[in-house]
């Protein structure tokens, strides 16, 4: 075993990651990813503190939980919370505390979070500047139906959730009685509202970007549903974190460069302007599919899953970029 860097000296960082009712896969996720950070900065030089972010504690009174963070006295905060289930709006309330101290930290503001959290204002404003989105309607009540138009096959998924969470065989309708009963269920999970949107059938697309004036790219995936004719067309909640589905066994997004058949320039230039518009920096990831030779935006993720084998991880390795040296260009733009 390699020896620690024990030369402390370029600081003391916390590395805060949340703790609530989370599944034991997903607690060894969370685990796996925040102690590969905390080795990798000390290798670096830093003094690294692991910190949990308590969902109880949390949501009885969130002041404390950063005046525990302000008692350890870090230089920063290598962020890597991600709300709480239930509680998405939670990774942004967490980092607007942490700007009102005047805490620095890794990854995108509050801002941000919250409106790419908001999966229809996210819509609204890429539509405005001249990004096409899937048609889509927003529905807080059954009784919106009566008023929207209907393009099947249509995919319903929550309109302020992340991370695929109320993702299902549900969420892909083709036909008025299924869609009136997905609603009606969902509503039921998800009462801040839903987001039906026309199915996008064609190639997904996945780009990362780390922060910067121009942004850098990190890499570019790509995901062809067609080779998976017994699966289904999209990816949901058990295909990115339930390890002994078939989605997860089968769904491996295909890392691309500029010389695949399937890579698109426009691909890249219209996430990066994505990025923009909705105010990420640092660094960040932008999901497409294409249907009829057009490109559409799905979501744009700010401070997407970091850990080894996550699809930035793989898009940084793919371009020679090692999963250390990715943590660590994390960690220097804190001040961006």
């Amino acid at each position: 075993m390699k020896q620690k860097n024990l030369n402390t000296s370029k600081g003391k960082v916390v590395v805060a990651a949340g703790i609530g009712d989370y599944s034991a896969e997903e607690i060894c996720l969370i685990d796996k990813c925040r102690f590969a950070v905390i080795d990798i900065l000390e290798r670096e030089g830093y003094a690294a503190v692991a910190f949990d972010i308590v969902e109880n504690e949390f949501i009885r009174s969130p002041e404390i939980v950063v005046e525990k963070i302000k008692k350890i006295k870090p230089d920063f905060v290598f962020n890597l919370f991600e709300g709480f289930h239930g509680r998405a709006g939670s990774e942004a309330d967490f980092v607007r505390m942490l700007e009102s101290a005047n805490i620095k930290f890794t990854g995108n503001g509050s801002a941000a979070l919250r409106t790419c959290l908001d999966k229809y204002t996210t819509k609204k404003i890429l539509e405005k500047n001249g990004i096409n989105t899937p048609r889509g309607t927003l529905f807080r009540d059954i009784a919106d139906l009566a008023e929207t138009e209907h393009v099947f096959p249509m995919f319903v998924k929550p309109a302020f959730e992340d991370a695929s969470l109320g993702i299902c065989s549900a969420s892909f309708v083709s036909d008025l009685k299924s869609l009136k009963k997905t609603i009606k269920k969902k509503l039921d999970d998800f009462s801040e509202g839903l987001l039906v949107e026309e199915f996008i059938s064609g190639r997904e697309y996945n780009v990362g970007f780390f922060g910067g004036e121009n942004f850098e790219l990190v890499g570019v995936s790509v995901l062809d549903y067609e080779q998976y004719p017994d699966c289904i067309s999209y990816l949901n909640y058990s295909g990115k974190w339930e390890e002994e589905t078939p989605e997860y066994e089968n769904f491996m997004p295909r890392i691309i460069d500029s010389n695949d058949p399937a890579y698109r320039n426009d691909v890249v230039e219209i996430s990066r302007r994505a990025g923009q518009l909705l105010g990420c920096s640092r660094y960040f990831r932008v999901d497409l599919r294409e249907k009829d030779g057009r490109l559409y935006v799905l979501d744009v993720n700010p401070n997407p899953d970091i850990s080894p084998d996550s699809g930035f991880g793989r898009q940084a390795r793919a371009n020679d970029l090692a999963y250390a040296d990715v943590v660590i260009k994390i960690a220097g733009n804190y001040n961006l």
